[in-house]
């Protein structure tokens, strides 16, 4: 009996040790975020930095859109988006300006200058 019960204490940490290592645990998947007018987030789960420099409007033709100066910044590249609302795809990210505020007051919960992204991570299809 004595022999037994010393069994089950050494067995029994090893089988909740490897069934907790197992479990791939809960990792980036998507997040919408509000940037401020000259605001960088970064986010360390994906080794990223969203600089926002500001958002404004400007005119296409006979019309104005509207338009937010995006930064983004990794360990290897850095580059500028923000001009539409079509996403942006780098390394397995898709990366969208939901909502821009090209106004000098508060428009939906987004302050002046402000936009709203919303980052998503692709599935990894490199096995």
């Amino acid at each position: 009996m004595n022999r037994i019960n010393r069994l089950l204490l050494l067995l029994t940490p090893v089988v909740f040790f490897s069934a907790c290592n197992h479990h791939p645990g809960s990792g980036f998947t998507e997040k919408k975020y509000i940037l401020k007018r000259e605001e960088t987030i970064r986010i360390p789960e994906l080794d990223l930095q969203i600089s926002n420099k500001g958002c404004g409007r400007q005119w296409t033709g006979d019309s104005e859109t509207p338009f937010c100066e995006l930064e983004l910044k990794a360990t290897d590249t850095s580059f500028r988006f923000g001009q539409s609302f079509s996403p942006v795809y780098f390394r397995n990210l898709e990366i969208k300006v939901m909502q821009m505020n090209p106004w000098n007051r508060e428009e939906d919960s987004i302050p002046p200058g402000g936009c709203r992204i919303w980052i998503h991570k692709l599935p990894d299809t490199a096995r």
